[in-house]
């Protein structure tokens, strides 16, 4: 290196200012703080040639050392470091003033020359941390590298040269040298060492093993920043069902894009890579362990799918009182999948949880199989079946039946688990069966047929085409299908075909006039059978059910007290349908009366309000009612066996006595445990945690069943078992918060490569 009096030498020869590379295109010349013109080389810094231009520099030599600070770190390179001398770096390095003159550089560039001066920049001390510039030496250094960096740790064992042994001086390449500078392996070593040499001082101690080898620890550190993004991309994918893997999904991994779609996983990690240096150096890099393979895609998800499993399995244990609900579905590709999901009290925020533990596929669709299937699973997941309290599964024989079917045998392991079918399946069925009645029936039958009928592209433009010239304020455009069990699937349909109706009917009329036989005969036939006046009137009965369906969630007997005073809701209703059909000039008249008829009933009435009200309304309310008493009175049974089972009748009584007190009365199960005192009304309080648990309805499983039909497509059937459910976990408990500390927690205790270490 360099001396500071050969730096400063006296010289007349200005011609040395030549002595360059004669292919280089600039030349540069260093200005001090007076006016000292020195010409360098703008080679990197190894190769600077400093040549003095200035006959004056005796007195200003000794004028820099007298104010030079005795923490300049100049005084510390090149030089072997006691413990003392390092904690000067790294805690007393002198840093200059922001108002420091820095020495200017003039670079001479171009073809012609142009001058442009240039110096140390201030604001690079705050953006690298690391950066140190000395005053001795004119120059730039790094903080750690100066302190811990060995010699011969550059590439292939070469000698450290600029920032560590020598002082950077090349401003115009300086952001460029110091980025790159982050990069190198044995600058992160010494970042390392300080960060250790630091903690060691302050008895901030490592672990014994990380002490006894720093290489390890250093790896530790290494491999958990660069997995991190890979397990953030991951979680997210996840859980926004976005497909990870391509067509090609293995090599190497680089920024820049490819034609070829290895898929969304690596697409997203070039995307991130892109405002993320140091993922880009690991991915760039790295020889072998990036992480990104699809063996780590399935350990960290995994990982994540234990995450979450043991938080729900921790928390209906804490519980101590659970009901299991079960539900069947085909997947895409033909396996029979049980879905199996808990509801709870967290006892924590007293809040009621569904929760989905697994889907799990099944050949033995008997009630014996399907119960060993739910007990097994359950102990495998780590639940206490002790505490089961409740089952709940839908109407089939093989989960109902009464001594073959899942909840009988289940009841047989566990006595207090209450079987209790899904309430809102039971008033689907209830108004399903209700409306069976002839003209209803087949009312419904015309309108899924003329939906079919309209499903032709032709005919659908016909249709499209009324609806938009309409001068009525129509939201629907097309037609709904009806669905077999589910009865508010069918009150849509019916409801956007009354809303259309008159669009329909001119659609009708219109294609009766095209030239095709088949096809206009059946308008013409669907045109009469919709402008039938049993047909206006038994529609608008119909759509009225929804109102006795409400009134049927609220309370029986405010529907019955609605059938008390059938003639003078039905007023209403047949008001309506005259108003419709008074648009079409059709008169609303008693049908053709049998003498002898069976399937149809007769009324003697000349009056066709009165002969609807009879023949219709009224006996589809009577079904109703005696469906929903039918079905409903098993549920009523399960409530008075739980009062009489449990011995707290005076606990009830003092608990009754506080309730009348309160300002804010209970609603439901769940506000009744809120305000009920554990410690003092302990029997009443588990009486409602009870109640609370068992089962209204079991909608949770049945959008499990969306769930897995988003996750396994066409495209995605062949999908083992096992990735399908750590997917689905991640998918439905988006609201589960996983942190990348657990992951990497979690993943440290699997086996793996010796390399791999977390």
């Amino acid at each position: 290196q360099t001396s500071l009096n050969q730096f400063f030498k006296k010289s007349n020869d200005t011609k040395n200012v030549t002595h360059f590379d004669n292919h280089k295109s600039s030349v540069i010349s260093v200005i001090s703080a007076n006016k000292r013109p020195i010409a360098i080389s703008p080679n990197i810094d190894n190769n600077v040639k400093r040549v003095k231009l200035s006959k004056k520099s005796d007195n200003i030599e000794s004028e820099i050392k007298q104010n030079l600070n005795n923490f300049d770190i100049g005084f510390y390179v090149n030089r072997s470091l006691t413990d003392v001398e390092i904690g000067e770096i790294l805690k007393k390095m002198w840093k200059p003033e922001p108002t420091f003159k820095f020495p200017n550089t003039v670079i001479f560039s171009g073809k012609d020359k142009r001058s442009k001066n240039l110096k140390f920049q201030y604001r690079w001390l705050h953006t690298f941390p690391w950066l140190a510039y000395s005053a001795k030496l004119d120059g730039a250094f790094c903080t750690f590298c100066v302190a811990f960096a060995k010699s011969g740790a550059g590439i292939n064992s070469q000698t450290l040269g600029a920032l560590v042994r020598k002082p950077f001086q090349n401003w115009k390449h300086a952001m460029e040298t110091f980025k790159n500078h982050m990069t190198l392996q044995y600058h992160k070593q010494s970042v390392f060492d300080a960060d250790n040499f630091i903690d060691i001082k302050t008895n901030v101690h490592l672990s014994i093993e990380n002490q006894l080898d720093t290489a390890r620890a250093r790896q530790i550190f290494e491999n958990r920043k660069n997995i991190t993004p890979v397990i953030e991309i991951i979680i997210l994918c996840d859980k926004q069902n976005i497909s990870l893997r391509g067509h090609r999904d293995f090599g190497k991994l680089t920024v820049d894009n490819t034609d070829i779609n290895d898929g969304n996983f690596r697409d997203l990690l070039r995307f991130r890579a892109r405002g993320d240096a140091s993922l880009k150096i690991h991915l760039e890099n790295s020889s072998t362990i990036k992480y990104t393979s699809p063996i780590s895609q399935n350990a960290i998800i995994d990982s994540s799918n234990s995450i979450i499993l043991n938080k729900i399995v921790d928390r209906v244990n804490e519980a101590k009182c659970f009901t299991v609900l079960v539900d069947e579905t085909a997947d895409i590709a033909g396996i029979e999948q049980v879905s199996i999901c808990v509801r709870y009290i967290d006892l924590k925020c007293l809040e009621l949880h569904e929760e989905f533990l697994q889907f799990v596929p099944t050949t033995d669709a008997s009630g014996k199989g399907l119960s060993n299937l739910i007990l097994d699973n359950l102990k495998k997941f780590g639940i206490n079946t002790q505490y089961l309290r409740g089952q709940g599964y839908d109407g089939a024989a093989a989960m109902a039946g009464k001594y073959n079917g899942v909840q009988a045998y289940v009841k047989k392991e566990h006595p207090l688990a209450l079987y209790v079918h899904c309430s809102a399946y039971s008033l689907n069925l209830a108004v399903s069966v209700s409306c069976n009645v002839s003209q209803i029936r087949n009312c419904m039958g015309t309108i899924g047929k003329l939906r079919d009928f309209f499903m032709f592209p032709k005919r659908k433009s016909i249709l499209s085409k009324a609806i938009e010239i309409s001068e009525n304020n129509i939201s629907k455009k097309s037609l709904k299908r009806s669905c077999e069990t589910r009865w508010i699937e069918r009150y849509h349909s019916v409801s956007d075909f009354l809303e259309l109706f008159e669009c329909i009917e001119e659609a009708l009329e219109e294609i009766c006039e095209w030239d095709n036989t088949d096809t206009s005969n059946q308008a013409g036939a669907f045109r009469i059978s919709i402008l039938q006046p049993e047909f206006i009137i038994t529609m608008k009965v119909d759509i009225n059910s929804k109102l006795a369906m409400d009134l049927a969630q609220d309370t029986l007997i405010e529907l019955e007290d609605y059938r008390k005073h059938a003639q003078k809701n039905f007023e209403d209703i047949f008001l309506a349908a005259k108003k419709i059909a008074d648009k079409f000039n059709v008169t609303i008249t008693i049908p053709r009366i049998n003498k002898r008829q069976v399937h149809r009933i007769n009324v003697q009435t000349s009056d066709p309000e009165e002969y609807f009200r009879i023949s219709v309304f009224i006996p589809y309310l009577d079904s109703f009612i005696s469906q929903l008493k039918s079905r409903f009175l098993n549920h009523i049974d399960i409530l008075s066996n739980l009062n009489g089972n449990i011995s707290i009748i005076e606990e009830f009584q003092l608990w009754q006595r506080k309730l009348k007190k309160l300002e804010m009365k209970p609603k439901n199960s769940i506000d009744a445990l809120k305000s009920c005192n554990s410690d003092i009304y302990s029997g009443v309080n588990k009486l409602f945690q009870i109640l609370a648990t068992l089962p209204i309805s079991t909608a949770s499983k049945e959008r499990t069943f969306s769930s897995l039909k988003r996750i396994k497509t066409y495209l995605r059937n062949t999908i083992s078992e096992k990735r399908l459910n750590r997917l689905a976990m991640l998918n439905i408990h988006r609201e589960v918060e996983i942190t990348v500390d657990e992951v990497i927690a979690e993943l440290a205790k699997q086996s793996r490569r010796l390399e791999f270490i977390l």
